[in-house]
Protein backbone atom coordinates (compact mmCIF):
# COMPACT_ATOMS: atom_id res chain seq x y z
CA UNK A 1 0.00 0.00 0.00
CA UNK A 2 1.74 3.40 -1.06
CA UNK A 3 1.09 6.41 0.85
CA UNK A 4 -0.21 9.45 -0.70
CA UNK A 5 0.26 13.13 0.41
CA UNK A 6 -3.09 14.57 0.33
CA UNK A 7 -2.99 17.31 -2.75
CA UNK A 8 -4.78 19.99 -0.99
CA UNK A 9 -5.64 20.86 2.44
CA UNK A 10 -9.00 22.64 3.87
CA UNK A 11 -8.69 26.63 4.73
CA UNK A 12 -9.18 25.57 8.52
CA UNK A 13 -6.49 23.19 8.65
CA UNK A 14 -3.92 26.07 6.87
CA UNK A 15 -4.56 28.34 9.58
CA UNK A 16 -3.90 25.67 12.41
CA UNK A 17 -1.00 24.41 10.77
CA UNK A 18 -0.05 28.46 9.50
CA UNK A 19 -0.53 29.06 13.94
CA UNK A 20 1.52 26.53 15.02
CA UNK A 21 4.55 26.91 12.77
CA UNK A 22 4.20 31.30 14.13
CA UNK A 23 4.11 30.40 17.69
CA UNK A 24 7.28 27.47 17.50
CA UNK A 25 9.84 28.71 14.76
CA UNK A 26 9.49 32.22 15.21
CA UNK A 27 9.24 32.78 18.62
CA UNK A 28 12.66 30.76 20.28
CA UNK A 29 13.36 34.15 22.46
CA UNK A 30 10.08 34.16 23.94
CA UNK A 31 10.06 29.98 24.81
CA UNK A 32 13.38 30.67 26.42
CA UNK A 33 12.55 33.86 28.15
CA UNK A 34 9.19 31.36 29.76
CA UNK A 35 11.36 28.73 30.62
CA UNK A 36 14.25 30.44 32.34
CA UNK A 37 11.61 32.64 34.01
CA UNK A 38 9.97 29.86 35.93
CA UNK A 39 13.60 29.25 37.21
CA UNK A 40 12.68 25.19 37.88
CA UNK A 41 13.20 21.79 36.65
CA UNK A 42 11.63 22.15 33.04
CA UNK A 43 9.86 18.55 33.34
CA UNK A 44 8.23 20.20 36.46
CA UNK A 45 6.99 22.81 34.90
CA UNK A 46 5.95 21.07 31.30
CA UNK A 47 2.10 21.24 31.73
CA UNK A 48 2.37 25.25 32.31
CA UNK A 49 4.62 25.37 29.04
CA UNK A 50 2.59 22.87 27.31
CA UNK A 51 -0.59 24.94 28.30
CA UNK A 52 1.41 28.67 27.43
CA UNK A 53 2.00 26.84 24.04
CA UNK A 54 -1.42 25.76 23.17
CA UNK A 55 -2.89 28.96 24.64
CA UNK A 56 -0.76 30.68 21.51
CA UNK A 57 -1.65 28.20 18.90
CA UNK A 58 -5.71 29.28 19.80
CA UNK A 59 -5.62 32.63 19.87
CA UNK A 60 -3.28 32.82 16.82
CA UNK A 61 -5.49 30.20 15.10
CA UNK A 62 -8.87 32.22 16.28
CA UNK A 63 -6.99 35.51 14.64
CA UNK A 64 -6.19 34.15 11.15
CA UNK A 65 -9.57 32.49 10.89
CA UNK A 66 -11.04 36.40 11.27
CA UNK A 67 -8.31 37.52 8.69
CA UNK A 68 -7.50 34.47 5.68
CA UNK A 69 -10.30 34.32 2.92
CA UNK A 70 -9.84 32.06 -0.35
CA UNK A 71 -8.66 33.99 -1.77
CA UNK A 72 -6.30 36.43 0.39
CA UNK A 73 -4.96 33.68 2.74
CA UNK A 74 -1.94 32.84 1.31
CA UNK A 75 -1.19 36.49 1.36
CA UNK A 76 -1.88 36.92 4.53
CA UNK A 77 0.48 33.97 6.22
CA UNK A 78 3.24 34.48 3.79
CA UNK A 79 3.43 38.88 4.70
CA UNK A 80 2.92 37.34 8.46
CA UNK A 81 6.02 34.81 7.98
CA UNK A 82 8.49 37.03 6.03
CA UNK A 83 8.61 40.12 9.05
CA UNK A 84 8.35 37.12 11.37
CA UNK A 85 11.80 35.51 9.86
CA UNK A 86 13.38 39.01 9.67
CA UNK A 87 12.05 39.79 13.52
CA UNK A 88 13.38 36.07 15.01
CA UNK A 89 16.90 36.57 13.02
CA UNK A 90 17.40 40.15 15.05
CA UNK A 91 15.97 38.86 17.90
CA UNK A 92 18.13 35.46 17.85
CA UNK A 93 21.39 37.27 16.44
CA UNK A 94 21.18 41.13 18.52
CA UNK A 95 19.30 40.26 21.29
CA UNK A 96 16.51 43.18 19.48
CA UNK A 97 13.17 43.80 20.68
CA UNK A 98 10.27 44.97 18.73
CA UNK A 99 8.44 47.68 20.45
CA UNK A 100 6.58 51.17 19.25
CA UNK A 101 10.71 52.83 19.40
CA UNK A 102 12.11 50.32 16.98
CA UNK A 103 9.19 50.53 15.05
CA UNK A 104 9.48 53.90 15.38
CA UNK A 105 13.59 53.46 14.20
CA UNK A 106 12.25 51.59 11.33
CA UNK A 107 10.19 54.55 9.96
CA UNK A 108 12.99 56.95 10.37
CA UNK A 109 16.20 55.72 9.43
CA UNK A 110 17.92 56.34 6.18
CA UNK A 111 18.94 54.30 3.62
CA UNK A 112 22.22 53.98 4.70
CA UNK A 113 21.51 53.23 7.79
CA UNK A 114 19.08 50.28 7.40
CA UNK A 115 21.80 48.77 5.07
CA UNK A 116 24.47 48.95 7.37
CA UNK A 117 22.55 46.30 9.28
CA UNK A 118 22.01 43.62 6.38
CA UNK A 119 24.81 40.59 6.73
CA UNK A 120 24.84 37.16 5.12
CA UNK A 121 23.61 35.75 8.16
CA UNK A 122 20.55 37.88 8.08
CA UNK A 123 19.98 36.65 4.67
CA UNK A 124 20.42 33.24 5.49
CA UNK A 125 18.09 33.41 8.43
CA UNK A 126 15.45 34.96 5.59
CA UNK A 127 16.04 32.44 3.33
CA UNK A 128 15.78 29.69 5.10
CA UNK A 129 13.22 31.14 7.60
CA UNK A 130 11.03 33.57 5.12
CA UNK A 131 11.37 32.91 1.72
CA UNK A 132 11.95 28.56 1.67
CA UNK A 133 8.15 28.49 3.44
CA UNK A 134 6.69 31.16 1.56
CA UNK A 135 7.47 29.25 -1.51
CA UNK A 136 5.83 26.42 0.30
CA UNK A 137 2.86 28.20 0.92
CA UNK A 138 2.65 29.78 -2.37
CA UNK A 139 2.44 26.49 -3.93
CA UNK A 140 -0.30 24.97 -1.69
CA UNK A 141 -3.94 23.99 -2.92
CA UNK A 142 -6.36 25.49 -0.31
CA UNK A 143 -9.41 23.45 -0.27
CA UNK A 144 -12.61 26.01 0.31
CA UNK A 145 -15.92 24.94 1.03
CA UNK A 146 -19.63 26.99 0.69
CA UNK A 147 -19.79 30.34 1.93
CA UNK A 148 -21.91 29.33 4.40
CA UNK A 149 -19.76 26.20 5.88
CA UNK A 150 -17.20 28.45 5.94
CA UNK A 151 -18.35 30.80 8.11
CA UNK A 152 -19.62 27.63 10.19
CA UNK A 153 -15.93 26.47 10.57
CA UNK A 154 -14.72 29.71 11.27
CA UNK A 155 -16.98 30.54 13.64
CA UNK A 156 -16.67 27.30 15.64
CA UNK A 157 -12.75 27.80 15.68
CA UNK A 158 -12.64 31.33 16.82
CA UNK A 159 -15.61 30.12 19.70
CA UNK A 160 -13.84 26.70 20.59
CA UNK A 161 -10.32 28.61 20.50
CA UNK A 162 -11.03 31.17 22.94
CA UNK A 163 -13.66 28.89 25.50
CA UNK A 164 -10.51 26.73 25.30
CA UNK A 165 -7.85 29.32 25.87
CA UNK A 166 -9.86 30.66 29.04
CA UNK A 167 -10.09 27.62 30.54
CA UNK A 168 -6.30 27.13 30.00
CA UNK A 169 -5.49 30.45 31.42
CA UNK A 170 -8.26 29.52 34.62
CA UNK A 171 -6.38 26.17 35.08
CA UNK A 172 -3.10 27.53 35.70
CA UNK A 173 -3.85 31.46 36.40
CA UNK A 174 -1.36 30.97 39.17
CA UNK A 175 1.48 30.88 36.77
CA UNK A 176 0.32 33.03 34.23
CA UNK A 177 -0.06 35.65 37.08
CA UNK A 178 3.16 35.57 38.29
CA UNK A 179 5.16 35.43 35.12
CA UNK A 180 3.16 38.24 33.44
CA UNK A 181 3.92 40.43 36.51
CA UNK A 182 7.33 40.16 36.69
CA UNK A 183 8.42 39.43 32.83
CA UNK A 184 6.87 42.44 31.12
CA UNK A 185 9.46 42.17 28.17
CA UNK A 186 7.25 38.71 27.11
CA UNK A 187 4.78 41.24 25.25
CA UNK A 188 7.80 43.00 23.18
CA UNK A 189 9.06 38.88 22.69
CA UNK A 190 5.71 37.28 20.92
CA UNK A 191 5.93 37.58 17.51
CA UNK A 192 4.35 38.72 15.27
CA UNK A 193 1.81 40.18 17.35
CA UNK A 194 4.70 42.66 18.96
CA UNK A 195 4.91 43.98 14.85
CA UNK A 196 1.74 44.53 14.39
CA UNK A 197 0.50 46.11 17.81
CA UNK A 198 3.92 48.01 17.52
CA UNK A 199 3.30 49.09 14.62
CA UNK A 200 0.14 50.04 14.60
CA UNK A 201 0.80 52.28 17.59
CA UNK A 202 3.53 54.62 15.91
CA UNK A 203 1.60 54.70 13.07
CA UNK A 204 -1.69 56.17 14.70
CA UNK A 205 0.16 58.52 17.15
CA UNK A 206 2.18 59.79 14.22
CA UNK A 207 -0.63 60.22 11.96
CA UNK A 208 -3.22 61.05 14.36
CA UNK A 209 -4.76 64.49 13.29
CA UNK A 210 -2.15 67.13 14.44
CA UNK A 211 -3.28 69.35 17.72
CA UNK A 212 -2.68 73.32 17.66
CA UNK A 213 1.19 73.67 18.37
CA UNK A 214 1.34 74.79 22.02
CA UNK A 215 3.91 78.09 22.08
CA UNK A 216 6.43 79.52 24.58
CA UNK A 217 5.07 82.80 24.20
CA UNK A 218 6.44 84.50 27.16
CA UNK A 219 10.31 83.69 25.91
CA UNK A 220 12.29 87.01 26.79
CA UNK A 221 16.19 86.55 26.84
CA UNK A 222 17.91 88.65 29.96
CA UNK A 223 21.50 90.42 28.74
CA UNK A 224 24.23 90.13 30.66
CA UNK A 225 26.54 92.88 31.08
CA UNK A 226 28.73 92.83 27.87
CA UNK A 227 32.38 91.91 28.15
CA UNK A 228 32.47 92.65 24.38
CA UNK A 229 30.49 93.38 21.78
CA UNK A 230 31.45 89.88 20.10
CA UNK A 231 29.25 86.67 19.49
CA UNK A 232 28.70 84.41 21.46
CA UNK A 233 28.70 80.64 20.12
CA UNK A 234 27.69 77.10 21.66
CA UNK A 235 28.40 74.11 19.98
CA UNK A 236 25.69 71.26 20.74
CA UNK A 237 27.07 68.26 19.82
CA UNK A 238 24.69 65.04 19.97
CA UNK A 239 26.45 62.07 20.32
CA UNK A 240 25.74 58.76 18.69
CA UNK A 241 25.83 55.64 20.70
CA UNK A 242 28.17 56.27 22.68
CA UNK A 243 27.72 54.51 26.55
CA UNK A 244 29.58 56.36 29.54
CA UNK A 245 31.13 53.00 30.71
CA UNK A 246 33.87 53.12 27.62
CA UNK A 247 35.19 57.05 28.39
CA UNK A 248 38.26 56.66 29.97
CA UNK A 249 36.76 60.04 31.51
CA UNK A 250 34.60 58.04 33.31
CA UNK A 251 37.08 55.69 34.52
CA UNK A 252 37.38 53.10 31.83
CA UNK A 253 40.53 51.25 31.90
CA UNK A 254 41.44 52.08 28.08
CA UNK A 255 42.56 55.25 27.57
CA UNK A 256 39.66 56.16 24.88
CA UNK A 257 39.89 59.74 25.52
CA UNK A 258 43.73 61.13 25.76
CA UNK A 259 43.05 64.39 24.29
CA UNK A 260 40.25 65.93 26.17
CA UNK A 261 41.37 64.98 29.15
CA UNK A 262 43.89 67.19 28.54
CA UNK A 263 41.47 70.08 27.99
CA UNK A 264 39.76 72.24 31.00
CA UNK A 265 36.78 70.38 30.64
CA UNK A 266 33.94 69.21 33.16
CA UNK A 267 32.75 65.47 32.43
CA UNK A 268 29.51 64.75 34.41
CA UNK A 269 29.77 60.59 35.46
CA UNK A 270 26.03 60.03 36.52
CA UNK A 271 23.78 61.09 33.16
CA UNK A 272 21.49 58.82 32.08
CA UNK A 273 19.16 59.26 28.33
CA UNK A 274 15.67 59.18 27.89
CA UNK A 275 15.32 56.01 25.78
CA UNK A 276 17.45 53.76 24.39
CA UNK A 277 17.15 54.82 20.53
CA UNK A 278 17.56 57.87 18.74
CA UNK A 279 14.16 58.12 17.71
CA UNK A 280 12.98 58.33 21.41
CA UNK A 281 15.84 60.19 22.97
CA UNK A 282 16.53 63.15 20.49
CA UNK A 283 13.29 64.66 20.49
CA UNK A 284 12.81 63.44 24.01
CA UNK A 285 15.95 65.84 25.27
CA UNK A 286 15.05 68.46 22.91
CA UNK A 287 11.55 69.18 24.75
CA UNK A 288 10.86 70.23 28.25
CA UNK A 289 8.28 67.61 28.83
CA UNK A 290 11.16 65.81 30.61
CA UNK A 291 11.08 61.52 30.46
CA UNK A 292 7.98 61.15 32.74
CA UNK A 293 5.72 63.41 30.41
CA UNK A 294 7.47 62.63 27.21
CA UNK A 295 5.59 61.34 24.10
CA UNK A 296 6.21 61.43 20.39
CA UNK A 297 2.21 62.81 19.81
CA UNK A 298 3.08 65.37 22.58
CA UNK A 299 6.41 66.43 21.93
CA UNK A 300 5.10 67.12 18.31
CA UNK A 301 2.16 69.40 19.40
CA UNK A 302 4.66 71.64 21.54
CA UNK A 303 7.80 73.82 20.56
CA UNK A 304 10.94 72.43 21.27
CA UNK A 305 14.53 73.72 22.62
CA UNK A 306 15.61 74.80 18.58
CA UNK A 307 12.07 76.52 18.62
CA UNK A 308 12.07 78.88 21.91
CA UNK A 309 15.59 79.73 21.22
CA UNK A 310 14.87 81.12 17.95
CA UNK A 311 12.23 82.96 19.97
CA UNK A 312 14.65 84.18 21.80
CA UNK A 313 16.78 85.79 19.18
CA UNK A 314 19.37 83.30 18.59
CA UNK A 315 20.81 82.17 15.44
CA UNK A 316 20.27 78.29 14.97
CA UNK A 317 22.14 76.09 12.83
CA UNK A 318 21.75 72.14 12.73
CA UNK A 319 24.72 70.44 11.08
CA UNK A 320 23.29 66.63 10.75
CA UNK A 321 25.93 63.54 9.78
CA UNK A 322 23.68 61.10 11.07
CA UNK A 323 19.75 60.29 9.44
CA UNK A 324 18.06 63.57 10.08
CA UNK A 325 16.79 65.65 13.23
CA UNK A 326 13.37 63.25 14.03
CA UNK A 327 11.90 66.84 13.01
CA UNK A 328 12.70 69.43 15.98
CA UNK A 329 15.08 71.33 13.37
CA UNK A 330 12.09 72.52 11.09
CA UNK A 331 12.19 76.17 11.80
CA UNK A 332 16.16 75.88 11.85
CA UNK A 333 18.70 76.14 9.43
CA UNK A 334 19.40 72.83 8.61
CA UNK A 335 22.27 70.85 6.54
CA UNK A 336 23.20 67.61 5.78
CA UNK A 337 26.92 67.32 5.65
CA UNK A 338 26.98 63.80 3.64
CA UNK A 339 25.90 66.45 0.29
CA UNK A 340 29.02 67.98 0.61
CA UNK A 341 31.11 64.84 -0.94
CA UNK A 342 34.00 65.80 0.58
CA UNK A 343 36.23 63.15 -0.99
CA UNK A 344 38.50 63.05 1.85
CA UNK A 345 35.81 62.09 4.50
CA UNK A 346 32.98 60.79 2.79
CA UNK A 347 32.43 57.71 0.93
CA UNK A 348 28.69 56.25 -0.98
CA UNK A 349 26.92 59.07 1.34
CA UNK A 350 28.74 57.97 4.80
CA UNK A 351 31.00 61.04 5.84
CA UNK A 352 33.35 60.79 9.15
CA UNK A 353 32.51 62.64 11.93
CA UNK A 354 35.76 65.18 11.14
CA UNK A 355 34.06 66.91 8.47
CA UNK A 356 31.68 68.77 11.70
CA UNK A 357 35.69 70.69 12.01
CA UNK A 358 35.97 71.53 8.75
CA UNK A 359 32.18 72.94 9.22
CA UNK A 360 32.82 75.02 11.83
CA UNK A 361 35.62 76.89 10.31
CA UNK A 362 33.37 77.14 7.69
CA UNK A 363 30.55 78.69 9.89
CA UNK A 364 32.43 80.79 12.25
CA UNK A 365 33.64 83.18 9.17
CA UNK A 366 30.16 84.32 8.89
CA UNK A 367 28.61 84.42 12.27
CA UNK A 368 27.16 88.06 12.96
CA UNK A 369 25.14 87.24 15.90
CA UNK A 370 24.50 84.97 19.27
CA UNK A 371 24.65 81.14 17.43
CA UNK A 372 23.61 77.99 18.62
CA UNK A 373 25.19 75.22 16.41
CA UNK A 374 23.73 72.05 16.47
CA UNK A 375 26.34 68.98 15.18
CA UNK A 376 24.58 65.81 15.19
CA UNK A 377 26.93 63.06 15.11
CA UNK A 378 27.40 59.43 13.08
CA UNK A 379 29.66 58.64 16.57
CA UNK A 380 29.67 54.66 17.06
CA UNK A 381 26.93 54.17 15.50
CA UNK A 382 26.41 50.03 14.91
CA UNK A 383 26.86 47.43 13.59
CA UNK A 384 29.20 48.77 11.40
CA UNK A 385 31.87 50.49 14.06
CA UNK A 386 34.75 49.86 12.30
CA UNK A 387 33.51 52.25 9.37
CA UNK A 388 32.93 54.89 12.16
CA UNK A 389 37.16 56.23 12.20
CA UNK A 390 40.06 56.21 9.77
CA UNK A 391 42.19 53.33 9.59
CA UNK A 392 44.64 55.98 11.52
CA UNK A 393 42.37 55.87 15.00
CA UNK A 394 42.43 51.72 15.09
CA UNK A 395 44.49 52.06 18.19
CA UNK A 396 42.59 49.04 19.78
CA UNK A 397 43.14 45.70 18.04
CA UNK A 398 41.91 43.42 16.50
CA UNK A 399 39.04 45.15 15.43
CA UNK A 400 35.39 42.95 14.07
CA UNK A 401 35.23 44.31 10.42
CA UNK A 402 31.75 42.51 10.01
CA UNK A 403 28.19 44.35 10.39
CA UNK A 404 27.18 40.61 11.76
CA UNK A 405 28.23 41.12 15.08
CA UNK A 406 27.22 37.52 16.11
CA UNK A 407 30.17 36.04 13.70
CA UNK A 408 32.99 38.53 15.98
CA UNK A 409 34.61 37.42 18.78
CA UNK A 410 33.34 40.04 21.88
CA UNK A 411 36.60 41.17 22.33
CA UNK A 412 37.14 42.61 18.55
CA UNK A 413 33.46 44.13 18.82
CA UNK A 414 34.79 45.54 22.13
CA UNK A 415 38.19 47.01 20.17
CA UNK A 416 36.04 48.42 16.98
CA UNK A 417 33.61 50.52 19.35
CA UNK A 418 36.42 51.55 21.67
CA UNK A 419 38.36 53.06 18.34
CA UNK A 420 35.14 54.95 17.49
CA UNK A 421 35.05 56.47 20.90
CA UNK A 422 38.87 57.70 21.01
CA UNK A 423 37.65 58.50 17.00
CA UNK A 424 34.91 60.86 18.90
CA UNK A 425 37.56 61.97 21.68
CA UNK A 426 39.78 63.55 18.45
CA UNK A 427 37.19 65.22 16.83
CA UNK A 428 35.57 67.06 20.28
CA UNK A 429 38.99 67.93 20.62
CA UNK A 430 39.51 69.48 17.36
CA UNK A 431 36.50 71.70 17.52
CA UNK A 432 37.41 72.84 20.84
CA UNK A 433 40.82 73.89 19.03
CA UNK A 434 39.15 75.46 16.26
CA UNK A 435 37.16 77.00 18.89
CA UNK A 436 39.79 78.55 21.15
CA UNK A 437 41.60 79.97 18.11
CA UNK A 438 38.91 82.04 17.72
CA UNK A 439 38.27 83.68 21.05
CA UNK A 440 39.49 86.96 19.75
CA UNK A 441 36.45 87.76 17.93
CA UNK A 442 33.92 84.78 19.14
CA UNK A 443 32.86 83.65 22.71
CA UNK A 444 32.23 79.55 22.39
CA UNK A 445 31.66 76.63 24.35
CA UNK A 446 30.45 73.57 23.85
CA UNK A 447 28.30 70.92 25.50
CA UNK A 448 28.47 67.14 24.31
CA UNK A 449 25.57 64.88 25.46
CA UNK A 450 25.08 61.55 24.06
CA UNK A 451 21.39 60.16 22.92
CA UNK A 452 22.10 56.63 24.28
CA UNK A 453 24.24 53.73 24.72
CA UNK A 454 25.31 50.17 23.32
CA UNK A 455 24.81 47.07 24.14
CA UNK A 456 28.20 44.78 23.05
CA UNK A 457 27.39 41.41 23.44
CA UNK A 458 26.38 41.39 26.88
CA UNK A 459 24.20 38.94 28.34
CA UNK A 460 23.89 37.86 24.87
CA UNK A 461 22.63 42.02 23.49
CA UNK A 462 23.79 43.80 20.87
CA UNK A 463 22.86 47.26 19.48
CA UNK A 464 20.64 49.32 21.28
CA UNK A 465 16.69 49.82 21.60
CA UNK A 466 15.87 47.25 23.90
CA UNK A 467 12.34 48.95 26.00
CA UNK A 468 14.28 51.24 28.61
CA UNK A 469 12.10 49.36 31.82
CA UNK A 470 14.33 46.56 31.27
CA UNK A 471 17.59 47.59 29.01
CA UNK A 472 21.15 47.43 30.79
CA UNK A 473 22.81 50.17 32.13
CA UNK A 474 25.14 50.11 29.06
CA UNK A 475 22.06 51.05 26.84
CA UNK A 476 21.45 53.75 29.44
CA UNK A 477 24.05 55.47 31.05
CA UNK A 478 25.71 58.15 28.71
CA UNK A 479 28.41 60.41 28.84
CA UNK A 480 27.81 64.23 29.00
CA UNK A 481 30.79 66.96 28.59
CA UNK A 482 31.11 70.80 28.58
CA UNK A 483 33.73 73.27 27.76
CA UNK A 484 33.26 76.85 28.29
CA UNK A 485 36.16 79.73 27.76
CA UNK A 486 36.69 82.24 29.94
CA UNK A 487 35.12 85.02 28.03
CA UNK A 488 31.78 82.89 27.83
CA UNK A 489 31.74 81.89 31.22
CA UNK A 490 31.76 85.72 31.75
CA UNK A 491 29.24 86.56 29.61
CA UNK A 492 26.71 84.07 30.67
CA UNK A 493 27.77 84.37 34.23
CA UNK A 494 28.08 80.63 34.94
CA UNK A 495 30.83 79.89 37.68
CA UNK A 496 32.70 76.89 36.74
CA UNK A 497 33.97 76.15 39.99
CA UNK A 498 30.44 75.51 41.54
CA UNK A 499 29.45 73.41 38.85
CA UNK A 500 32.80 71.21 39.26
CA UNK A 501 31.72 70.82 42.22
CA UNK A 502 28.27 69.21 41.05
CA UNK A 503 29.44 67.02 38.80
CA UNK A 504 29.03 63.89 40.16
CA UNK A 505 24.78 64.23 41.09
CA UNK A 506 22.55 62.24 38.68
CA UNK A 507 21.60 63.77 35.55
CA UNK A 508 19.43 62.98 32.45
CA UNK A 509 18.25 64.22 29.23
CA UNK A 510 15.78 65.68 30.88
CA UNK A 511 18.65 68.51 32.18
CA UNK A 512 19.25 69.30 28.17
CA UNK A 513 16.34 71.59 27.54
CA UNK A 514 16.51 73.60 30.58
CA UNK A 515 20.22 73.88 30.81
CA UNK A 516 20.50 75.30 26.99
CA UNK A 517 17.98 78.32 28.55
CA UNK A 518 19.82 78.68 31.21
CA UNK A 519 23.15 79.39 29.11
CA UNK A 520 21.38 81.84 27.55
CA UNK A 521 19.63 83.60 30.72
CA UNK A 522 16.11 82.98 28.30
CA UNK A 523 13.49 83.05 30.93
CA UNK A 524 10.03 81.39 30.06
CA UNK A 525 7.75 79.88 32.22
CA UNK A 526 8.80 76.50 30.35
CA UNK A 527 12.43 77.01 32.02
CA UNK A 528 12.88 75.03 35.60
CA UNK A 529 15.87 76.25 37.67
CA UNK A 530 16.16 72.85 39.31
CA UNK A 531 16.71 71.08 36.02
CA UNK A 532 19.58 73.76 35.28
CA UNK A 533 22.79 72.06 35.44
CA UNK A 534 24.36 75.02 35.20
CA UNK A 535 22.36 76.98 37.81
CA UNK A 536 25.93 78.39 39.24
CA UNK A 537 25.92 81.94 37.85
CA UNK A 538 26.65 85.58 39.59
CA UNK A 539 22.50 86.35 38.27
CA UNK A 540 19.53 84.41 37.90
CA UNK A 541 16.43 83.86 35.83
CA UNK A 542 13.84 85.26 38.19
CA UNK A 543 13.91 89.02 37.12
CA UNK A 544 15.93 91.22 34.81
CA UNK A 545 18.20 92.30 37.83
CA UNK A 546 21.36 90.83 38.61
CA UNK A 547 22.23 88.48 41.55
CA UNK A 548 25.64 88.48 42.77
CA UNK A 549 24.92 85.29 44.75
CA UNK A 550 25.69 82.37 43.63
CA UNK A 551 22.90 80.39 43.42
Amino acid sequence: MQLQLPRSISLSWFTLLSATWLVSVYNIPFWNTVIDARNILFINDLPFILSTFSVLVLIFNSLLALLTFPRIAKPVVIALILFSAIATSFALRLGIMIDKSMIQNVFETDLAEATSLVNPSLLLDFLLLGLLPAAIISRARIRCGTPGRELRTKSAVIVSGIALSILLVWVFSAEYASILRNHRELRFMLTPTNMINSTYGYLSQRYRKSRQIETASDVRRILSPSVNANPSLLVLVIGETARASDFSLNGHDRLTNPLLSTKDILYFSNAQACGTATAVSLPCMFSDLGEAGYSLEKARSRENLIDVLIRAGLDVIWLDNNSGCKGICTRASYESLASRNDSSLCNDNNCLDEIFVKALQDRLLDLKKDTVLVMHMKGSHGPAYFRRYPQRFEAFKPACKSVDLSSCNPETIHNAYDNTILYTDFVLFSVIEVLGKNLQHISSALFYVSDHGESLGENGLYLHGMPKFIAPRTQIDIPIIAWLSDEFSARTGINKDCINDQRQQPYSHDYVFHTILGIWNIKTSWYKSSLDMFRCRAFNLAGDRFNRRLL
